[in-house]
């Protein structure tokens, strides 16, 4: 009498562990896409906020926000969320001021902690900005995001910086550039 073994062989093993290999790569890849698109379409929602806090603002005290200038890029922003939520660093001094927001957004990926420009962070315009104008911008991960469409393109800093061209999100309110 003869004994038989069952199982697999070392070859049909092989051939499972790549093709389950070969599913988690394309996976990863996936989850990965996902993840970009869902950061981006949070920093054009919050822009966008942002944008509506502006225009509330303007409503409110007739000018928009000058606020200062900092060292870094998170600076300004940091200036843009205090003058919108509690009044100070505005470039004056509103009258009557009553909170826009509750709180301003930082980018999905920022490191609040930090005063840095080594992370990503939203932009507001500090140079040719006046008490009727402003600028906000921001690079979405995905060149291809269909946002890109409609937002304001060109110049940021200068009219041929082109600092506003995709994959950077910009929204403009009589902006010189």
């Amino acid at each position: 009498m003869r004994k038989t073994t069952s199982g697999f062989t070392i070859v049909e093993l092989l051939i499972v562990i790549v093709v389950i290999a070969i599913l988690a790569a394309i996976t990863i890849v996936a989850y990965s896409g996902i993840q970009q698109r869902s950061r981006d379409a949070i920093r054009v929602a919050d822009l966008k906020g942002v944008q509506k806090a502006l225009e509330l603002f303007y409503t409110d005290q007739g000018r928009y926000p000058t606020t200062p200038g900092g060292p870094t890029w998170d600076d300004h922003w940091t200036f843009m969320q205090t003058c919108l939520t509690v009044g100070t660093n505005c470039g004056f001094t509103p009258t009557n001021f009553q909170p826009i927001v509750g709180k301003v957004p930082n980018d999905p990926q920022d490191n609040p902690s930090t005063q840095s420009d080594a992370d990503p962070t939203y932009y507001t315009g500090y140079e040719d900005r006046t008490n009727e104008n402003y600028i906000l911008r921001v690079k979405l991960e995905n060149a291809n995001d269909p946002s890109l469409a409609n937002d304001a393109d060109g110049g940021w800093r200068s009219s041929i910086d082109g600092q506003c061209n995709d994959p950077w999100y910009c929204i403009k309110k009589n902006w010189p550039y």
